[in-house]
């Protein structure tokens, strides 16, 4: 059936109630027609006292009122519609979360007003779209890997590793790192040592083929800094990601994995950039209100 057909089961008595200008027909067994407001309603016996009644509105040529839901993931084009299509009626919902790190807009067109009802269907809504960087560092924030899987994340994602000059490494010290934890596999690592340039040294044995057990160690950042955008096409933010590890003192296993730091406030701060913008785009336009 057609999304735009409403599909109710009524007794007669109902048939009475909900549309009190209906001229039922004498013989009630058969379909029959009758018009609400200029819209088609098809009622088709069921049973003995009751029918199925049918909003068939889209047989209309043009719909009665206008009703959608549009989304848009380009501000600047979501603005433009609203100017557009905007009334004396419509409003602007800003909905902003930052613990759950989402952003959006609503326009509706037709909203209610003081002592002024209204059906509150015609919608635009606007979603920032979140770059592929932030979505893979957000994914795998605080998610445990093996040596070689920490390894390989951070080859792949190297150019988003910026440094300071300082304490944070630059991404050749992290490739350098990186390379040799790739180098060093079926080890027993034993213990970890914290280094004064900011390096965290683990200290592994290996087993040869013939038997011989060597010694060695392998160094990688305590923390790091990446440089990546919250939003596609949005400028790039600095986040700290501090080290974490944990060693498995029963077959000597490294766990590594990272943890982003204040993620909420690197997003806000995007977040304020594009509700700026927006305010700036639809200034006078409508009303606007945020915190919904």
């Amino acid at each position: 059936m057609d999304e735009k057909q409403e599909l109710k089961t009524l007794t007669e008595e109902d048939l009475r109630e909900f549309y009190p200008d209906i001229q039922l027909p004498e013989d009630l067994k058969a379909p029959f027609v009758f018009d609400v407001e200029g819209v088609p309603i098809v009622a088709r016996p069921v049973g003995k006292h009751s029918w199925e009644v049918t909003d068939r509105s889209d047989l209309l040529k043009t719909p009665t009122r206008i009703k959608s839901d549009l989304l848009f993931h380009d501000l600047e084009s979501f603005c433009r519609y609203v100017k557009d299509y905007k009334t004396e009626s419509s409003t602007l919902y800003v909905t902003t979360a930052i613990k759950n790190l989402t952003f959006g807009a609503k326009a509706v067109f037709n909203d209610i007003k003081r002592n002024q009802p209204n059906w509150r269907d015609q919608i635009a809504r606007y979603a920032p779209i979140t770059s592929a960087e932030w979505d893979d560092w957000k994914s795998n924030n605080k998610e445990r890997m093996s040596q070689i899987g920490f390894a390989e994340f951070l080859d792949e994602h190297i150019a988003d590793i910026v440094g300071d000059g300082k304490r944070a490494p630059s991404a050749a010290e992290v490739l350098e790192a990186v390379t040799n934890l790739n180098d060093v596999r079926n080890v027993t690592f034993g213990s970890k040592v914290s280094l004064a340039n900011g390096m965290a040294s683990f200290v592994y044995t290996e087993k040869t083929p013939s038997g011989a057990v060597s010694e060695g160690h392998v160094s990688v950042p305590a923390e790091f800094l990446i440089g990546i955008p919250v939003f596609e096409d949005g400028p790039a933010y600095t986040i700290r990601a501090k080290l974490r590890y944990r060693i498995d003192r029963s077959n000597g296993e490294l766990k590594l994995w990272y943890e982003l730091q204040q993620l909420q406030r690197v997003f806000a701060k995007a977040m304020e950039a594009h509700v700026q913008k927006l305010e700036e785009l639809l200034s006078g336009e409508l009303p606007i209100y945020s915190g919904c």
